[in-house]
């Protein structure tokens, strides 16, 4: 998952939880909150959400 961790700045411990939910890189990197979309979250904190 090289491409998405270095777009998304995730650690082991987020892709790890990503993989269990089947997310792939692309769906990651399209949920990189761009500047006006303040209403995003971080993508880890995106994944940590979703995965309790």
């Amino acid at each position: 998952m090289g491409r998405g961790e270095e777009k998304c700045h995730i650690r082991d411990e987020e892709i790890h939880m990503a993989k269990e939910m089947g997310l792939k890189p692309n769906s990651l990197i399209k949920n990189i909150p761009d500047k006006n979309e303040k209403w995003k979250v971080l993508v880890k904190d995106w994944i940590h959400d979703m995965y309790v």
